[in-house]
């Protein structure tokens, strides 16, 4: 299960769980999404989408 957060709308759920790959990662940065919470059974991972993509 997948989170994605932006100030404008806080948490939703993301429709799928997608792979987060560097694409994605500057796809949802440009939709304004600034973090990514994974959940797989018992185990939580939060991330920036900062440290995703590396600096230019």
């Amino acid at each position: 299960m997948t989170d994605i957060y932006s100030s404008d709308s806080g948490w939703t759920r993301a429709p799928s769980a997608p792979r987060l790959t560097l694409s994605l990662a500057a796809e949802l940065r440009a939709q304004g999404v600034t973090m990514v919470r994974t959940r797989w059974r018992f185990t939580t991972k939060e991330f920036t989408i900062a440290s995703l993509i590396p600096p230019d």
